[in-house]
């Protein structure tokens, strides 16, 4: 089956695995692919909405695999997270939402716009949880930064693996991620690593350097618009620029 590069990629490092779960899986071609290419054993479709799971119903059937994956509406992990009866998945996947979502997502909190009145979301259940799933594999769209900060400070997760690619005019990274082991050192130490990614960098990925590039026109331009401003308001967004700037040039250098 075809599917675009950025989803053959996160199915990639997503390796082989018994059980994968693709939350908000849209049409399902992330988990359908892994099932087809014989990268994992089973599946589970996971959406807030009935439309996804029907797109991903048809997929499934389309490529003769309904029999190996389970639909689940499910507001992100919780579905599965909170009820006994669903296996633990040796792999998720969570892509095409901003960081904060997908922190939101790992926490178990609910994301709906809904409270939680029987109090069921606690923290050391999502780290629990997570931990007993081994491998996490996550394309931010927006504040990746938000996201990092979550999995390496509260989790106490290792990102060991980043990719970036360009599709369709918009970049997009891809984080591998897993438990920490004791031995592990971690790679992030600024908050401009936390932004931009400490592995694209070390590893000379040269889309990354053309995002870079591209994020430091495009503050340039923000800036030139800036200067005739005069007020607070407009210095202490010049301000920012001009650091974001300053985090910018170390990469690019």
């Amino acid at each position: 089956m075809m599917i675009s590069e950025r989803l053959r990629q996160i199915a990639d490092m997503c390796g082989s695995c018994r059980l994968v779960a693709d939350v908000g899986c849209d049409h399902g071609y992330a988990a359908a692919w892994l099932l087809k290419e014989g990268r994992a054993e089973s599946a589970y479709c996971m959406d807030l909405r009935k439309g996804p799971l029907e797109r991903a119903r048809e997929t499934l059937l389309r490529e003769g695999l309904a029999d190996r994956a389970e639909l689940i509406q499910s507001d992100g992990l919780r579905a599965i997270a909170m009820s006994p009866g669903y296996k633990i998945p040796d792999t998720v996947i969570i892509s095409g939402m901003g960081g904060q979502l997908i922190t939101d997502i790992l926490s178990l909190k609910p994301t709906d716009g809904k409270t939680d009145p029987e109090g069921r979301f606690l923290s050391g259940k999502a780290e629990s949880y997570l931990k007993q799933v081994g491998r996490l594999v996550l394309s931010p769209q927006s504040e990746p930064e938000i996201l990092r900060h979550y999995l390496t400070d509260q989790l106490g997760f290792l990102i060991r693996e980043e990719r970036m690619l360009k599709e369709e005019g918009k970049y997009y990274v891809i984080l591998s991620v897993c438990p920490r082991e004791p031995a592990d050192r971690e790679a992030y130490r600024t908050e401009a690593d936390y932004r931009y990614g400490a592995f694209l960098s070390a590893a000379g990925d040269p889309v990354f350097r053309e995002f870079l590039t591209w994020e430091k026109e495009k503050t340039e331009e923000l800036l030139e618009k800036l200067a005739p401003e005069k007020g607070e308001g407009a210095e202490r967004r010049k301000q920012e620029l001009l650091k974001q700037l300053s985090e910018i040039a170390p990469y690019l250098a």
